[in-house]
């Protein structure tokens, strides 16, 4: 029962983040939710939970599924961009902007001769930030394959366009880690389910289609493919996975 408070405690260490709405901050948040995540797992295999400790993890991993906190985090990082930006074109320092206080980038001492780059360094920015942020709908593998066309995009760019052509791929990168999250949390709510159901029936379920309605409110959907979470079951136990980014 202790191991089990802990472990409820786990799932709610990652809400201390909810007021941070940048990306940063939606990455330890996906990985704060990896660690809780491999810790039940383990403890169930371990140790075992009682069907009334498992049905409280259960419902405390369903809310952690939620994803709009990965866009807020990509708008912030528009702001920050546009602040970068401005602050570098009048070397000044000023709001978040203080926090890039470092050394002047390289592209502005081109700058002064050319006032308009870094105008068009900045509209070429915020445009593939706009689309990038729309490109982040439900977390499956259109909005991966969306956030890659703007990633070859803004790796397209003319070379005055510097500051876009460094910030903005690196962002890019983050959205395969926020699937899989997703992918995580949905195999570890049905693991749980399945665990749920062997212990009040003596027995594996033969099918995912069997927790449902008592365990699961439906099979949940693999994000990478759309398809239901992959199953499998032996003499040893039960396999719960998702495909990944490579859709093998």
């Amino acid at each position: 029962q202790r191991a089990a408070e802990i472990l409820l405690d786990s799932c709610r260490l990652e809400r201390s983040l909810e007021d941070e709405p940048v990306l940063i901050g939606a990455l330890v948040r996906i990985a704060i939710n990896a660690l809780a995540y491999d810790q039940i797992e383990r403890t169930i295999n371990i140790c075992g939970l009682s069907g009334a400790s498992l049905q409280r993890l259960q419902a405390a991993v369903r809310d952690r599924e939620q994803a709009d906190y990965y866009k807020q985090g990509l708008i912030s990082e528009r702001v920050m961009f546009m602040d970068t930006i401005r602050w570098l074109r009048s070397r000044k320092g000023g709001g978040v902007s203080a926090t890039y206080g470092g050394p002047a980038s390289p592209a502005v001492g081109y700058w002064k001769y050319t006032p308009i780059l870094p105008s068009l360094d900045e509209a070429a920015g915020i445009t593939l930030f706009n689309d990038l942020i729309l490109a982040v709908g439900d977390p499956d593998a259109v909005s991966i394959a969306d956030v890659k066309t703007v990633k070859l995009r803004a790796s397209a760019l003319p070379r005055y366009c510097f500051h876009t052509r460094i910030l903005l791929p690196s962002v890019t990168y983050s959205a395969e880690s926020w699937v899989r999250s997703v992918a995580l949390n949905r195999a570890l709510q049905t693991a749980i389910a399945c665990e749920r159901y062997r212990l009040a029936t003596g027995a594996w379920p033969e099918t995912l289609d069997a927790l449902v309605p008592d365990y699961l409110a439906a099979v949940p959907v693999d994000p990478f493919d759309g398809k239901p979470l992959r199953y499998a079951h032996f003499d040893e136990g039960v396999r719960i996975w998702t495909i990944a980014e490579n859709l093998v």
